[in-house]
């Protein structure tokens, strides 16, 4: 259940919201969970969703962080695969289609997969037209350098996607500090001793779209490439296996 409260709840964001939900009711629910009711509820707005059965990768980065949680490397390259399958997997139905608040306490691991928590979150964030600096401190968002506000589109997802996978090999939360002055030290750091760890770095790089030309515009394109790496340089493991 998501709750917005002012200035989130505006009548305008209420709108947006509604259609949305609309547009995404198609969606497969193993990716996005079905929206069962948007009501008012005083000043706030009370969007209820499917529930979903599963831990939160926020959760499991706690977890990591703190030692009670061991993952091995190419454990971690297949859960990172496993989110940009199911960015991908959202991309897929359409150029319209993004989620636009992609971040560790948004993605659940569930039995069959990730699925995309609160998809209607970032239709409200995006009412309050805020620049990528004030999105990431206030909301941990890592979103495009662009001028002016930044739309919550399908490239901005990537690299939400990419801060996302970021944590995940660094086994740990990012910081406010991370994100975007950190970036080069970070990245050498998380992929530093990995299996094809150059070939990691730059995939970050492309989904972090530091560079302008040869980064990702859509989860798709994300998607092959990383499954590229993984198919010719890495292991098949299970993370069922993994303690």
């Amino acid at each position: 259940m998501l709750y917005l409260s002012e200035p989130l709840a505006t009548a305008s964001a209420e709108q947006a919201i509604r259609a949305r939900a609309a547009a995404f009711a198609g969606l497969p629910a193993t990716v996005v969970p079905p929206v069962h009711r948007i009501e008012r509820v005083g000043a706030s707005l009370q969007v209820t969703t499917a529930f979903v059965n599963g831990i939160r990768l926020s959760t499991l980065l706690e977890h990591l962080a703190g030692g009670s949680v061991n993952l091995a490397s190419d454990a971690l390259i297949e859960l990172v695969g496993r989110v940009v399958r199911a960015v991908a997997t959202l991309h897929a139905a359409g150029p319209s289609y993004s989620h636009g608040a992609i971040a560790p306490e948004r993605i659940a691991l569930t039995g069959h997969g990730v699925v995309l928590t609160d998809g209607l979150y970032a239709t409200a964030l995006e009412e309050l037209r805020w620049k990528r600096e004030h999105l990431w401190r206030t909301f941990g968002l890592a979103l495009p350098s662009m001028p002016g506000t930044v739309p919550f589109d399908q490239r901005a997802d990537v690299t939400e996607l990419a801060s996302v996978a970021l944590a995940l090999l660094l086994r740990r939360p990012l910081t406010v500090e991370d994100y975007p002055r950190a970036m080069p030290k970070l990245l050498q750091v998380a992929t530093s001793r990995l299996p094809a760890g150059a070939s990691v770095r730059r995939w970050l790089e492309r989904a972090f779209q530091l560079h302008p030309r040869g980064s990702f515009a859509w989860g798709v394109d994300a998607h092959r490439a990383f499954a590229e790496i993984t198919t010719r340089h890495l292991p098949a493991t299970s993370l069922d296996a993994c303690a």
